[in-house]
């Protein structure tokens, strides 16, 4: 069955709203999966296990979103073709997509596989979880291609306004990957390589899984012609999808050097800090989903040159968000400590220290959470109409202030400018992206 839809008729809301439900969903899917993991790693394997698993989450952190962001401007592309419903155009773009997250996924393993343990060594991973961490690091990267071609394939599907299918897939291998989890836990005593590996195999599932729905889809009946070499389509994609890659590879570095200076205080507070991420992920759950529709409304509406539409579904979008903020603020703030809890085992003063480091951090996300959600709206609205290069300058603003701060405010605030420093830029994202939206858009549409 097909779920694909194009966004250039209807009603903003509904299409919106439908578009948008799937990816909370699958959203909140990925979360269980999260909380699920992580306790399996720290209540079946234990604390310093939970640690090597957080010490190593900057590093691949970084190549994901690297992956994430090629995938995101390879979708942008298509989902304007199927928008215009230039078929033939969308069936090549798709081709040579693929074609392109093949080589530069094999190139990035190979990167992966060599600097991995320089780059963990260098982050003063604690001498205890080292060898830990780079062992699960590494069992992740062997599987690097299959993440990629599972982020393309994903966005493609989003592309053509279908979000069901990603969440179906989703549903399936989140399950699955926390029966592996377990199971391989308990049976085959291989400890932090366990999870790794079952993370790795989950992802070949869901892989197949995409393949096979996306040659359902009769506008996606690949051919050999279309996967030749069209310099102007590949030239494309990496205009759009390199910036992309490249922002969230500069904010990923912010990360990276924070993570740096939180390994300094040790394992507990690395595990503090890694809990609170584990909830604050629950923060974005709306802001994402609708990110996700309006960056595919924005496309498919850009490609049909419907650019009254666009500012309808930006308007409906922001009432949207707010909603979100009212609805999701209140839930982490009241039961924060209940769900950090999970996470955690070992004594009552390391638990009881793990939980105010968390709780500290997740206070200041909350405070600073409506401009993050700003920079959802109008980043997504930038890649939609096509323009990569000013959502990249706001991913180097936003590293630009995490490591000022990181280095700073400790100073003068102690761990609390460890915390300030994880938001600090997003307030001057926000901006910048809506003044960057204000100007692109109205100079590009009046261009077409």
């Amino acid at each position: 069955m097909e779920y694909k839809k194009l966004m250039t008729k209807g009603k903003p809301f509904p299409l919106l709203i439908q578009f948008a439900i799937p990816l909370m969903i699958g959203d909140i899917i990925q979360q269980i999966y999260t909380v699920a993991d992580s306790i399996v790693v720290g209540q079946l394997i234990g604390v310093n296990a939970f640690a090597a698993v957080s010490a190593s989450s900057s590093f691949y952190w970084l190549i994901f979103v690297i992956i994430s962001g090629f995938s995101r401007g390879f979708g942008t592309l298509i989902a304007q073709s199927f928008g215009a419903k230039d078929y033939g155009a969308l069936r090549r773009i798709c081709a040579l997509s693929i074609y392109l997250t093949i080589i530069i996924g094999i190139i990035l393993t190979v990167i992966c596989l060599i600097l991995v343990k320089p780059i963990l060594i260098m982050m003063q991973t604690p001498n205890d979880i080292v060898d830990d961490t780079v062992l699960y690091s590494t069992i992740l990267f062997s599987g690097l291609l299959c993440t990629f071609l599972n982020a393309v394939l994903l966005s493609i599907f989003r592309a053509l306004g279908d979000s069901k299918i990603p969440l179906y897939i989703g549903l399936v291998c989140s399950t699955l990957n926390i029966i592996f989890d377990i199971l391989l836990v308990l049976y085959t005593h291989l400890g932090i390589a366990s999870v790794a590996c079952a993370t790795v195999f989950v992802q070949i599932i869901s892989m197949i899984f995409c393949f096979w729905y996306l040659i359902r889809y009769t506008e996606i009946h690949l051919k050999k012609q279309d996967f030749e070499i069209r310099f102007s389509i590949i030239k494309a994609l990496l205009r759009l999808g390199m910036p992309i890659g490249l922002r969230d590879c500069i904010s990923a570095i912010g990360g990276i050097i924070i993570q740096y200076v939180i390994n300094g205080y040790g394992t507990v507070y690395i595990a503090g800090i890694a809990a609170a991420k584990k909830l604050y992920s629950i923060l974005f759950i709306i802001g994402g989903g609708i990110e996700g529709a309006i960056a595919t409304f924005v496309a498919q509406n850009y490609g049909a040159k419907y650019f009254d539409r666009i500012k309808k579904g930006i308007i409906t979008a922001q009432y949207m968000m707010f909603t979100g903020l009212i609805i999701i603020i209140p839930f982490v703030f009241f039961f924060e400590r209940k769900i950090l809890g999970l996470f955690i085992s070992g004594t009552h003063n390391q638990i009881h220290i793990v939980l105010d480091i968390a709780v500290n951090q997740l206070l200041i996300c909350l405070i600073l959470l409506p401009t993050l959600y700003f920079v959802f709206l109008y980043r997504s609205c930038l890649q939609g109409i096509g323009n990569s290069f000013m959502p990249m300058i706001s991913g180097i603003i936003e590293a630009g202030l995490r490591i000022i701060g990181v280095i700073t405010l400790p100073v003068f605030f102690n761990e609390w400018g460890i915390y300030l420093a994880e938001a600090l830029g997003w307030p001057f994202m926000a901006l910048h992206l809506y003044v960057a939206y204000m100007r692109v858009s109205k100079k590009s549409m009046r261009a077409i």
